[in-house]
């Protein structure tokens, strides 16, 4: 019996001597291979510990260490990590730091560094376009990503002009958004914005604004709900057919759906109210699903065409809505 108890002590013994070893190889053996200031050093060790949200990841990695083994001199450090006995834990940690140390993004990238590992929004990569591949996302304070057709691309990339034709998705939280859209889309400066389009994508308020970049042209997609919008570019704006009609589906189906529906429908409400010229509307198109009827016409006055989306509720009767809309929706055939 003493026997068994002095084995059982001595194999417990053999164990905590075990891991103190692994502990210990990690701890004095794993150092930065690229030099760094204090600052990309603190940066680096917010970002590990930010992006480890994994409690069995955090446990590992107590037992090991962490190291900065690429950086670009300035505000960038990639982070390799590992547990004990030098064991390394899955992918590398790609922080973007501020001046004072703290880190403006970070991501999960993996080993090679050439592919994200994270998809944010709730995408998966059969929401992508067809031939688009995801190269960099970050975390939900200031959500973006950006696709790119070439997936051997070098990444990080600190101009997007390097991955030639991209499309970005951001989602921002916001306050009002008709202050917001306001503030940050001027239509009137015909020298940076070559148009500006609202209609509703999707059953949301969407504006689609053509403008200038430092390279080329492009187009950047707004979507508007209380306290967020959702933001998409693609650039160049002289993409071929096949990648405009690609990315209209991604705007769609992947995109709009980022916001929620409560001001789009608001919107759409105050419009129903509006006194519409019946006998002008040459033009009508209706999203049954949503619940979306557009109508169009010339404006003599104004010398355009010109169009109001309004809600089909055609259980309401049309509720809230001026005799002139109300007119017209009524002729509308009832699915």
């Amino acid at each position: 019996m003493l026997f068994m108890r002095d084995s059982k002590h001595r194999m417990i013994l053999i164990v905590v001597i075990a891991l103190a070893i692994g502990v210990a190889v990690s701890k004095l053996t794993i150092r930065d291979t690229v030099s760094v200031d204090k600052r990309l050093a603190r940066c680096a060790t917010y970002a590990v510990n930010e992006m480890l949200d994994n409690p069995f990841q955090r446990v590992a990695l107590l037992f090991g260490n962490s190291r900065i083994v690429e950086t670009d001199g300035g505000n960038s450090a990639t982070i390799e990590m590992f547990t004990l006995f030098h064991i390394p834990l899955p992918g590398r940690v790609v922080a973007f730091c501020d001046q004072a140390g703290i880190p403006d993004g970070s991501v999960l990238v993996s080993k090679t560094g050439d592919t994200a590992t994270m998809y944010p929004f709730g995408i998966t990569e059969d929401d992508l376009p067809e031939g688009w591949y995801m190269r960099s996302s970050q975390g939900i304070d200031n959500t973006y990503m950006v696709l790119a057709k070439d997936p051997d691309i070098p990444w990080p990339q600190y101009e997007l002009g390097e991955f030639g034709e991209f499309i970005t998705v951001e989602v921002h939280e916001i306050g009002d958004p008709k202050p917001w859209i306001e503030n940050r889309v001027d239509c009137n400066d015909v020298a940076l914005n070559r148009s500006c389009t609202r209609n509703f994508l999707n059953g949301r308020l969407h504006l689609a604004v053509e403008h200038e970049t430092p390279a080329a042209d492009a187009q950047t997609d707004y979507f508007l709900d209380y306290g967020r919008v959702a933001i998409a570019t693609l650039y160049p704006l002289d993409s071929d057919r096949e990648t405009k009609t690609a990315y209209a589906r991604f705007l769609h189906n992947i995109v709009a759906p980022l916001v929620d529906t409560e001001y789009s429908r608001d919107v759409l409400r105050k419009n129903c109210a509006e006194e519409i010229p019946r006998e002008l509307i040459d033009d009508s198109t209706t999203d049954y699903e949503n619940g979306v009827v557009t109508m169009y016409w010339w404006d003599g006055e104004l010398q355009e065409d010109v169009n109001l989306s309004v809600l089909y509720e055609p259980e309401t009767d049309f509720a809230g809505c001026s005799e002139s809309v109300k007119e017209f929706l009524r002729h509308l055939p009832n699915y």
